[in-house]
């Protein structure tokens, strides 16, 4: 393959001016090339594992040993044709033939189906890798897609594999391959789980990069046409991007030029205020004061799904199905960790990516980041008001959103590495050099549209009014994106977006390598790790024991809900038969009452709720149950006050049975939803069906 690869390079610097094989070799090298094409693709398809259907079959050994060699060779083959194509042949008669013949090879790959399940999983980072080599050099070379296009398009109905589109690029090829990528990249629920994953700043060494480079991943960021996708493909393209980007970050070499980072942040930074609004959050909100969301109807483009052929779009319709049991089952899982766990694991998702940061600083920064994420996750972080997101939020729009961050995040990190790098100081303030200035005003002026967003939650209100009103900075622009993406750090948390969560993370840790850039230092953040929530001490009551000041204000707001939720369950049965009937639903549903304390601000509300003369003890017992010993009495006491529970009762089996029941009720609804599903998808079929019998009658 060392042939194969000095070729590829050679064939890379080649011009039309200056050719390095004449005519005779030209054709020579065509056909060896393409034998040795069509034997790799042979060792290929022959290495592929399928995916035993029987249950007592041994489990399939990983297929890396043999298939990543194989894998590639077929990519160093394929590049190498893809890129003979777009030589100067004189023979035109021949080109066509050859670019039929790499038609074949496309069609073979679009035609393995991994979601019929006939193909193992581990089949799926391999064929991914084919079609990004496919994507890459098409993009790459406008002369190669028009090539394609034209063979695709005197091939017979029944084998074209492009939708004809000349007057755009010739994009059509482009999507089309990306299109298969995607189906390929969530096909079932564990390539979903492995997309999910995708979605942020990779920490595994073993962690495979996409095929696409840079500039081609950035034509395909750029092209309008993607706007009209479905949310979901828009959050695999961006992703993808996001990757090319990241590749090297790393490594201490730098990219030849940041422009590319630099346009990728100034897109993220649009593509983000053009799609946040989707959260719809009452007192967050995010204006979008250019008009690039109507440039794609202002152009009169024609849109995604006019590029792609009606089976691509019946093969996304159905991936996309497919996805939201997948997103229903992610969001099951992360409901079933405690509030302790969820902080552990965000602040371990920090630290598993802290080598992005400078060593000499790199301590204090995750210090900082530490107490931010402490704070962001703090009861107090949102305030009393509700601040939650619309239940009309798809799981596309938090995919698009979470991939939008990784590209702001990534894109962010590499042009700061660039700054601080490249030029003749790391720092601004001792730069010199005229053309790093200008680059770092472009910079500033992409994320200046962050100061336009008001600061409205608690959290940003307070670190307001310490850390950017009480200290005087030139850099209040990355400290205004700052509290932008803390308050939207806190949203997450208390509305259990996971995905979002862990992309402001990461946007947190590129900003705190700017401030690094910016100020030298950290010591203007350094504060944070000192202040507190709840600074206001007029708020909180003394408490009469000595014991210290505690704000019970958050006790009586969790019995009040607890009161007003119990009656609303009660009042659907008490009215519906008997007192016999209101007795066995408090027998079976086994509720805990709550008791009545003395003389608190809820006694009104919780003594109608008593009930039964028999021995009852307070809820420390219930307690200790749900927390399983993870939390001391003294951190519950006050609330153990408000409920009443049997003694001897065994409410860690209540719980454990409650949480059986519920994993049922899930898996019933699930499956319900799924007939749902497929019984329109078949309807949807034969409608299909019947528009082509009635077609083809009239004609």
């Amino acid at each position: 393959m060392e042939d194969a690869k000095r070729l590829y390079q050679s064939l890379s610097n080649a011009t039309a001016e200056g050719p390095i094989l004449k005519d005779k070799d030209l054709r020579s090298v065509c056909e060896t090339l393409f034998d040795q094409l069509n034997s790799a693709f042979g060792q290929f398809c022959s290495a592929l594992p399928l995916r035993h259907h029987d249950r007592h079959a041994p489990p399939l050994p990983p297929p890396h040993s043999r298939l990543r060699p194989v894998v590639e060779d077929l990519s160093l083959l394929l590049r190498c044709s893809l890129l003979l194509m777009t030589l100067p042949h004189p023979d035109q008669r021949f080109l066509l033939l050859k670019c039929r013949s790499l038609l074949r090879v496309l069609n073979s790959f679009l035609s393995l189906d991994l979601i019929q399940g006939d193909l193992s999983d581990s089949c799926r980072p391999f064929l991914c890798a084919l079609f990004e080599v496919f994507a890459d050099e098409l993009l790459r070379h406008q002369s190669l897609r028009r090539y394609l296009m034209i063979a695709d398009s005197v091939s017979s109905d029944s084998e074209k594999l492009f939708v004809c589109h000349f007057n755009h690029g010739d994009i059509a090829s482009v999507l089309e391959v990306m299109s298969s990528h995607f189906t390929l990249s969530i096909s079932n629920e564990k390539a979903f789980e492995d997309f999910i994953s995708r979605l942020f700043i990779h920490c595994d060494k073993d962690f495979r990069f996409t095929e696409l480079s840079l500039v081609p991943s950035m034509m395909l960021l750029l092209d309008p046409v993607v706007l009209s996708a479905p949310k979901m493909f828009q959050a695999h393209i961006i992703s993808m991007v996001s990757e090319a980007i990241g590749s090297g970050l790393s490594s201490e070499i730098l990219a030849p030029d940041m422009n590319c980072h630099l346009t990728a942040l100034q897109k993220s930074v649009i593509l983000y205020t053009m799609h946040a609004s989707s959260l719809q959050i009452d007192g967050f909100h995010v204006e979008l004061k250019c008009s690039y969301n109507s440039y794609l109807l202002e152009r009169g483009h024609p849109t995604f799904e006019s590029y792609i052929q009606q089976g691509t779009r019946n093969r996304l319709n159905q991936v996309l199905l497919q996805s939201d049991n997948s997103w229903d089952s992610c969001r099951c899982k992360m409901s079933s960790k405690t509030k302790a766990d969820l902080l552990a694991k965000y602040i371990a998702f920090m630290k598993e990516r802290e080598y992005i940061f400078i060593d000499s600083f790199r301590d204090v920064t995750t210090s900082i980041l530490d107490c931010i994420i402490h704070q962001a996750f703090s009861q107090d972080a949102t305030g009393d008001s509700l601040y939650k997101i619309t239940e009309s939020t798809s799981a596309q729009d938090i995919c698009l959103l979470a991939s939008i961050l990784k590209l702001m995040s990534v894109s962010l990190l590499q042009a700061i590495k660039y700054l601080s790098n490249g030029g003749d100081s790391h720092c601004v303030k001792t730069m010199r050099s005229a053309y790093m200035r200008e680059k770092y005003d472009f910079l500033i002026s992409i994320i200046d549209h962050f100061q336009q967003f008001k600061f409205s939650l608690p959290i940003q209100t307070f670190l307001y009014d310490n850390m950017m009103k009480s200290q005087q900075s030139n850099y209040q622009v990355s400290k205004s994106m700052l509290l932008h993406f803390i308050g939207l750090l806190s949203l997450s948390f208390s509305n259990g977006l996971d995905l979002l969560a862990k992309g402001c993370i990461s946007v947190l840790m590129s900003l705190m390598c700017l401030f690094v850039f910016e100020e030298g230092d950290l010591v203007s953040l350094g504060s944070l790790r000192g202040l507190s929530l709840r600074p206001c001490s007029s708020e909180i009551p003394s408490d009469k024991s000595g014991k210290g000041a505690r704000d019970k204000r958050s006790v009586y707001q969790v019995a009040v809900e607890f009161c007003r939720i119990r009656p609303c369950n009660l009042r659907k049965y008490w009215g519906l038969s008997s007192h016999h009937k209101f007795n066995s639903f408090v027998k079976h549903k086994k509720i805990p009452f709550c008791r009545k304390p003395s003389l608190t601000p809820t006694h009104f509300a919780i003594s109608c709720l008593t009930h039964g003369t028999e021995k009852t003890c307070n809820g420390e017992v219930f307690l200790n149950s749900m927390f399983e010993g993870s939390k001391r009495l003294s951190d519950y006491d006050e609330l153990a006050d408000f409920l009443e529970c049997k003694t001897g009762k065994n409410y860690s089996k209540w719980l454990n049975n409650r949480q059986i029941y519920r994993k049922w009720r899930y898996q019933k609804k699930k499956n319900l939803r799924k007939s749902k599903k497929e019984i329109l998808w078949k309807s949807s079929k034969c409608k299909l069906k019947r528009q082509k019998i009635c077609t083809f009658m009239k004609h």
